[in-house]
């Protein structure tokens, strides 16, 4: 009785297409809220942990690539306004306690540009 029998995709599918990664664990158990409510059927407890896991993973991601679009865009105040890494820092409004991750960040981007 799956998608290729015409019936409605499974009820967990339902819902995660409804409401996406939340990335946080209150949100998971309110997945699993609407599951019971509205399709009668618990989410299984390694289900749970593994969008935990999943949403927690998607996170990591996420701010690897905020992170390495600040040092991008960090690089690009110093080459084409001629400023100096604390100038470019300051002018993107980066916390002085994150300066020194920044520095090596901009250092391994430059060492290894992207093609």
């Amino acid at each position: 009785m799956g998608a290729s029998g015409g019936a409605s995709p499974p009820a967990l599918l339902q819902v995660a297409g409804r409401y996406g990664c939340t990335w946080k664990r209150e949100w998971v158990d309110e997945k699993g809220a609407v599951l019971k409510s509205e399709f009668n059927t618990d989410l299984p407890v390694r289900l749970r942990e593994k969008e935990v896991k999943m949403c927690n993973y998607s996170d990591f991601v996420w701010n690897r690539g905020q992170r390495e679009g600040k040092a991008e865009a960090l690089i690009n105040l110093m080459k084409n306004f001629k400023l100096n890494i604390e100038e470019a820092l300051k002018g993107l409004s980066i916390p002085e306690a994150e300066w020194d991750d920044y520095r090596d960040l901009v250092a391994q981007l430059e060492a290894h540009p992207a093609q």
